[in-house]
């Protein structure tokens, strides 16, 4: 597994985990609570899959999600890098609530708000090579310890049939932004800069994203919908919302 795909499976996650606690955020405004139930219906079964995980389906248990090996790379202005990491696990992906929760039959659209308490990421080795705002080299390898904290994610998200008819997929997002109240990391670099590098995730990274989540949600988004897609479409889940789609 890639590092850009896993990056696409943890969005994924925070997009539609859902703690099934959604009556308080259900706008008023559309009485066909029947569409509702049956979106609820869809994001619980796909809840189960991370939690549970389905061999089926060859699909593992997600919460947690360890993993042997990934690499790859990210670059934007701030930093850029490429990265190796050696036995990694992530937890938190099932600890979920939903803030906003309302629906657009006519459109077949659903918008969500996700709130995500703590995503952690720990490895018990990586190697890194990069640079902070393309002058400043950055080389590290170690144990790696990452936290996100009281994550954000908001999204119209605009559904459609899939080819075989069976499914419920992506057809595209849009207005995606996210907020970020603190990345704390514990890392080890060169045992020189340690602590200079996890200042820096916490107070410039930070920032960055937040100030730019817009503009990185908007990159990112068809390579997400195009990820989750390949979920999705393992997921007979067309049935539960046909009487969403404005021909009913």
């Amino acid at each position: 597994m890639d590092f850009n795909s896993f990056y696409f499976l943890v969005i994924t996650v925070i997009k539609f985990l859902d703690n099934i606690s959604i009556s308080d955020t259900i706008s008023d405004s559309h009485p066909d609570t029947g569409v509702e139930e049956d979106l609820a219906k869809i994001l619980e079964l796909f809840r189960s899959v991370i939690v549970n995980g389905c061999p089926e389906m060859d699909i593992p248990v997600l919460d947690p999600y360890e993993f042997d090996n990934c690499s790859g790379n990210f670059s934007e202005d701030i930093l850029s890098y490429a990265i190796i990491i050696d036995n990694g696990i992530i937890t938190g992906f099932s600890d979920f609530d939903v803030l906003g929760f309302n629906y657009d039959k006519l459109n077949l659209s659903t918008y969500l708000k996700v709130y995500f308490p703590l995503l952690r990421l720990q490895s018990e080795y990586y190697e890194l090579d990069g640079n902070i705002f393309q002058i400043l080299p950055i080389r590290g390898r170690g144990v790696m310890h990452f936290e996100i904290r009281n994550l954000t994610i908001s999204s119209e998200v605009f559904f459609t049939q899939s080819i075989n008819e069976k499914s419920l997929i992506i057809d595209y997002f849009e207005k995606t932004q996210f907020s970020i109240a603190k990345i704390l990391a514990h890392t080890e670099i060169d045992n020189n800069i340690d602590e200079i590098f996890n200042a820096f995730v916490e107070d410039v990274l930070t920032d960055y994203l937040n100030r730019f989540n817009k503009y990185l949600s908007a990159k990112n988004s068809s390579s997400v919908a195009k990820a989750l897609n390949k979920l999705l479409n393992k997921l007979e889940s067309w049935h539960l919302i046909k009487d969403f789609t404005h021909s009913s």
